[in-house]
């Protein structure tokens, strides 16, 4: 009789063996279908030490150098805003780099960067408690607002069209005593309308400049002169009352100096109201007004 349990033994440790060699070729690749694992971010110290770098250099006016400083933090993964972030070392009271970096960048000049990362920390969450969720409200309507005036055409002096000189008309001669000489009468002919020409491209057709009475209003108005923009309304409406332009004007420069001024003067903001309203009374174009206040600044302004 022979003893077969030497082989059976044998066989089981392959099996094993095999099985095991299995699983660990199967750690190694992903499983189809599955995501590949994701790349952790740093830890938060290496996020809080930049920021805090960063966000001290920005409240000094140091806004150059706290640029390279905030991008260090985002470059970290740690983007999203929060209330208390880091460890006991480097503790952060409020975490939000997207919103410092945005008013670095705005301080700089560097417009549609600071709008892009201001509306990142928007995204990121509102604390109503924090003076920062108020302050970059104001940043975001007063950005889009410039750029909003960027679009508008830059006003141009409009060329008088000279008046050709009237012909005098002269004493009918006279055939003999007292008889007048019969003569054609002459009237003006119009110009003749030009002919198209086949293959000939068509004319372009240049926008039209705004009004003379708006003109300089829209350029302080661009220039961020608040100020001058709504003196310059106020004057062309004593001459034009019912120009309803001018109310819209006047609405998005009071509106304007308010984001800028903050909630220092609250006059500011229920005369920027009354503008917008009389605006919209005398049938203003809802086109125009979302040309010149942004949606940020409308909202504001509607009443409450």
């Amino acid at each position: 009789m022979k003893c077969r349990l030497t082989r059976s033994t044998s066989r089981v440790r392959l099996l094993r063996c095999a099985l095991t060699a299995a699983v660990a070729l199967a750690a190694l690749f992903p499983r189809a279908g599955l995501p590949a694992p994701q790349q952790p971010i740093l830890p938060p110290d290496q996020a809080a030490r930049p920021f805090l770098d960063g966000k001290r250099l920005a409240e000094k006016g140091l806004y150059r150098d706290a640029i390279p400083k905030l991008e260090e933090a985002l470059r970290t993964g740690h983007e999203r805003p929060q209330e208390s972030f880091g460890t006991s070392r480097y503790a952060v009271d409020f975490y939000d780099p997207h919103y410092w970096l945005g008013v670095a960048l705005m301080e700089t000049g560097e417009e549609a960067r600071a709008l892009s990362h201001l509306r990142s920390s928007a995204a990121g969450g509102t604390f109503p408690n924090r003076r920062e969720t108020e302050d970059r409200a104001q940043r975001i309507a007063e950005l889009e607002r410039r750029e909003a005036a960027r679009r508008l055409p830059p006003p141009r002096e409009s060329t008088p069209v000279p008046v050709p000189p009237s012909t005098p008309v002269s004493a009918a001669p006279t055939a003999g005593p007292g008889l007048p000489v019969p003569t054609l009468a002459t009237t003006p002919q119009a110009a003749p309308s030009p002919v198209p020409i086949p293959g000939a491209p068509e004319p372009t057709l240049v926008p039209s400049p705004p009004p003379a009475r708006l003109a300089g209003a829209l350029a302080a108005l661009a220039a961020g002169e608040f100020d001058q923009a709504a003196a310059l309304a106020r004057a062309e409406r004593r001459r034009s009352p019912g120009a309803r332009e001018l109310d819209l004007v006047e609405a998005s420069a009071l509106g304007g100096r308010y984001v800028l001024e903050g909630r220092r003067d609250p006059a500011l903001l229920t005369a920027a109201r009354a503008s917008l309203a009389a605006f919209r009374q005398k049938g203003g174009a809802a086109r125009a007004e979302a040309t010149l206040i942004s949606p940020t600044l409308r909202a504001l302004l509607e009443p409450r």
